[in-house]
């Protein structure tokens, strides 16, 4: 059952055929090139189309087995461990470009703590990417207005979410990391194609109601660094 909770997503491409729009950012503010350590890399998925369209190489963490042995066909290693695990943490090596965290920091039981010990693994000038589920989005907030809260087997109530975040308070998990934030954006169900303008303005506007995933780019905070920048419209 671990096993196939892992390979959600990879199941989910090879049905589509693509990714979703929240892993689309990742890989969009992943430079041509780049060294990437994909933490909770599942099957592989992630990392096929990194070293496919990108011509990135990657190494992968997984902590199911026949996860790992899966994305080993994609990746240059896969470091089989917890993302959890403080030892297994210590133990890692290498020099990194990008770390990615796809839909991975909810499922785990101290990510501020995984988040400082896995950021010395970024080269000077390397990012974080994250993507994770706004739990204040304004279809939970109806649920919750009826009296509801429920698990589900995918999705912003996956039952195998430890930590739940909204829109704002995901920011400050990187910054309590000791992180800067670089660029933010968001993620949203709404028919944006079809609604145009008005409703690209008001998710932007309150992207805490309407952000499905909070996107975050970020990086050791430094001395004189610049700035926040302001949050980016919805990624579609």
């Amino acid at each position: 059952m671990a096993t196939e909770r892992a390979l959600l997503y990879d199941r989910l491409v090879e049905q589509t055929g693509e990714l979703g729009a929240s892993h689309r950012w990742l890989v969009q503010r992943t430079p041509p090139g780049s060294v990437v350590l994909d933490a909770g890399c599942a099957g592989g998925y992630l990392a096929r189309v990194l070293t496919e369209t990108r011509d990135c190489v990657v190494d992968g963490i997984e902590v199911e087995p026949e996860s790992a042995a899966r994305a080993a066909s994609a990746c240059r290693r896969v470091f089989l461990g917890s993302l959890d695990d403080e030892d297994f943490l210590a133990s890692l090596a290498g020099s990194y470009d990008r770390i990615l965290f796809g839909d991975v920091l909810e499922h785990l039981r101290e990510p501020e703590r995984t988040l400082r010990a896995i950021t010395g693994l970024l080269t000077p000038g390397g990012r974080i990417l994250a993507s994770l589920p706004n739990v204040a989005y304004w279809h939970l907030r109806w649920q919750l207005l009826r009296g509801r809260f429920e698990y589900e087997d995918s999705g912003l109530m996956d039952r195998t979410h430890l930590r739940f975040y909204t829109f704002e308070t995901a920011a400050d998990l990187f910054l309590e990391a000791g992180l800067r934030i670089c660029a933010r954006s968001f993620t949203t169900r709404l028919p944006t194609r079809v609604a145009g303008r008005a409703v690209r303005r008001w998710s932007r506007r309150l992207p805490n109601l309407f952000a499905y995933q909070s996107l975050i780019e970020a990086a050791p905070r430094t001395a004189g660094a610049a700035p926040e920048p302001p949050v980016a419209g919805p990624f579609l």
